[in-house]
């Protein structure tokens, strides 16, 4: 009767949507999850911090060259752990949205782990990698609208954020969270991590043996 109808009006009657936020295609809830998450994958590599620094000695990387170990190989042992400990990271997305949405989390950890390692071995006998790798990934954070909203940043500050690693990584977090998916944040991502790989080969095969500081 009419109090059955009062009681369900609440369901039948009104109906909500949720709003893109922004430009995203999410809701800013996700939208700011996603930030955050990107955010966490990018410092997860400063966890490692002996991995990239206690064993940068000349007389190690002679005996590497002595017994034809080549440096792609001995590079690869420094991504192994770091890329794993972001897969852990991102296990609850099986759960929360499907294997799709994992997939999509590993191949961007894979791609970060490749840039933040690459570049802290390729700084480790200068330093300052630390503070690089922090740096540029609060600045993107906070030009990406992870901080303020985005409605109270310059309209060029997201999209210059679409160029830089973190932006690609972000994007990519932005169709896990249902947004539509899109090959250019894995060409942006993917030309980062052919920049740093190079470096960090450069710097291996260039040591000097001699030098033991």
């Amino acid at each position: 009767g009419l109090i059955t109808f009062a009681l369900d009006a609440y369901d039948t009657v009104f109906s909500f949507e949720v709003i893109p936020y922004g430009d995203t295609g999410i809701s800013m809830i996700m939208y700011y999850i996603a930030c955050w998450l990107v955010m966490l994958l990018f410092v997860t590599g400063l966890f490692f911090p002996d991995l990239y620094t206690a064993d940068c000695k000349g007389s190690l990387y002679a005996r590497l060259r002595t017994k034809r170990i080549g440096m792609l190989s001995f590079l690869a042992g420094k991504l192994i752990y770091p890329f794993l400990f972001r897969c852990l990271i991102a296990v609850p997305l099986i759960f929360l949205y499907s294997a799709k949405a994992y997939l999509v989390a590993v191949l961007a950890s894979a791609l970060i782990t490749i840039i933040t390692s690459c570049t802290a071995l390729s700084l480790s006998k200068k330093g300052g990698w630390v503070v690089l790798i922090l740096g540029v990934s609060s600045a993107c954070l906070f030009m990406a609208g992870g901080m303020i909203p985005r409605t109270m940043l310059p309209e060029f500050m997201p999209k210059f954020v679409s160029f830089t690693p973190y932006g690609g990584a972000l994007n990519l977090m932005i169709a896990v969270f249902g947004g539509s998916y899109s090959t250019f944040p894995v060409i942006i991502l993917s030309i980062y991590s052919a920049i740093t790989l190079w470096a960090a080969l450069h710097f291996l095969n260039r040591f000097d043996i001699g030098n033991e500081e």
